[in-house]
């Protein structure tokens, strides 16, 4: 049976550390604990001690002075070295909503979990738990991450449920959090501190400063990451979704339709960039063009490997754009496709407006569809 030691570092959260650790305790069982605060002065510590203590898990608090992420999360892993199988890494504001089920008998080096922003609009995957393994480490001035030894084997903890990567420990309240990080990057690379992480830190730079709001620079950085033929392709296939989410915010969607036709070269298998090239045609009136983008991608499904996939592309977005430009260009049957796909999914709101096509749909119709569309005219759906 594995055991398993909870690894954090903290400062300032006690707003919400005793939230986080109830829902840890909640769903996760767990040995031990090994935390490092590195600078509280709102009284964390404490807060962190009596619940373990009131709870009955032992475990120790360290306190370090701030260094860096990659840093300091060695500390916390080295202070945690022999006092369990596996480590189960973990944010302060981080949540678990559903079940998740960490079975008794762990094999691999490491393990992937669900992770989703708060909204559910975007999904990924993180290595979360790791085998208590000297050899591993962290790397990264900022969005660091765990470097395993070659040849380590990797595992999924599959299941209903996802771990809200939320935004509101102490960090996250600093107004100022976005700038500092996206300053820290851009030094790293200017600097060529980790010459093998330039692609990362390129790509994380020009998110941090677009969440900044600072989007120029963060086109400049996206267009620099989305060039690199060096690190994660997903990098830079995401690079290009996100220029050409900046050109249609600025009202000028047309010119970042290279960089959609770019990210496909980059990955045909994702469908995102299908789908946003689909919107940018039909909201140009041309419903062919955008139909056969939207065609490119009727048979894509989302991938749990995929860097921050956007969920409703797959399940809303594609479905609309085959019904719309479906039933534009006259082609029925893959409209339906579209239709079908949204009744499915439950969205009302949008298929019902496509209800003046049924005669059209009719040859295709199942009574599976013809129930759920009755249920929701007698305002009976579930």
């Amino acid at each position: 049976m594995s055991s398993i030691v909870l690894n954090m570092i903290v400062k300032n959260e006690a707003h919400i550390i005793l939230e986080t650790l109830q829902n840890l305790v909640n769903s996760i069982t767990f040995d031990y604990w090994v935390i490092s605060d590195t600078g509280s002065t709102d009284g964390t510590e404490n807060l962190i001690l009596n619940f373990f203590s009131e709870v009955g898990i032992p475990g120790e608090l360290h306190k370090d002075e701030w260094q860096n992420f990659a840093y300091n999360r060695n500390l916390a892993l080295n202070y945690a070295r022999g006092k369990g199988d596996y480590i189960l890494i973990f944010d302060a504001d981080d949540f678990v909503e559903g079940s998740l089920k960490i079975s008794t008998d762990l094999e691999a080096d490491a393990y992937y979990l669900n992770f989703s922003d708060e909204s559910g609009v975007l999904s990924f995957r993180r290595v979360a738990l790791v085998k208590n393994n000297p050899e591993i480490y962290w790397r990264g001035v900022v969005h660091e991450f765990i470097e395993l030894p070659e040849g380590a084997s990797y595992g999924n903890l599959v299941g209903p449920y996802s771990v809200i990567a939320r935004t509101r420990g102490a960090r996250s309240l600093d107004d100022d959090k976005y700038y500092h990080d996206a300053t820290v990057l851009a030094n790293a690379v200017y600097n060529n501190q980790d010459p093998d992480l330039e692609p990362r830190y390129t790509f994380y730079c020009a998110r941090s400063y677009r969440d900044a709001g600072l989007y120029q620079e963060a086109l400049s950085w996206f267009k620099k990451r989305a060039v690199m033929t060096d690190g994660w392709s997903e990098e830079a296939y995401y690079s290009c979704l996100e220029i050409a989410q900046i050109y249609e915010n600025e009202g000028k969607a047309f010119e970042g339709r290279e960089y959609l036709e770019k990210a496909i070269q980059i990955n045909p298998n994702r469908a995102e960039a299908w789908s946003q090239l689909a919107k940018l045609y039909r909201e140009a009136g041309q419903h062919h063009i955008a139909f056969a983008y939207a065609y490119m991608a009727k048979d894509l499904e989302l991938n749990p490997d995929s860097l921050f996939s956007w969920n409703r592309v797959y399940d809303y977005w594609i479905p609309f754009e085959l019904l719309e430009n479906g039933v534009k260009i006259g082609n029925f049957e893959v409209a339906y496709q579209g239709f079908r796909a949204l009744i499915m999914a439950g969205q009302a709101d949008t298929y019902k407006n496509y209800y003046e096509y049924l005669p059209q749909f009719e040859q295709y119709l199942d009574n599976e569809i013809i129930e759920k569309i009755i249920e929701v005219i007698n305002g009976t759906e579930a």
